[in-house]
């Protein structure tokens, strides 16, 4: 990915894979709930695990993934803490 002139990160994965693809096989591996799974997110290559699954942005997320993904959070440990307090 280039941003503004200047290589932020480059990515090398085999075609068809994905972090989603990758949080998709582990869930079916251990028989775990979709609705159950919460990714938390800020670039473009999150996209498909924030939407596949309870995606939460983080506050410096890429324009594309804040006109996407609908909920915030400031921190990861937030999104957990939310979680704990569910159970």
């Amino acid at each position: 990915m280039i941003e503004g002139g200047k290589v932020h990160s480059v990515e090398i994965v085999a075609k068809g894979i994905s972090k989603s693809h990758a949080i998709t096989w582990l869930v079916d591996h251990v028989s775990v709930d979709y609705h159950q799974v919460y990714t938390v997110g800020d670039s473009q290559n999150d996209l498909e695990m924030l939407t596949d699954f309870n995606g939460r942005k983080m506050p410096n997320a890429d324009a594309v993934i804040k006109r996407a993904i609908g909920q915030t959070t400031p921190t990861v440990s937030k999104v957990i803490e939310s979680i704990l307090k569910k159970s």
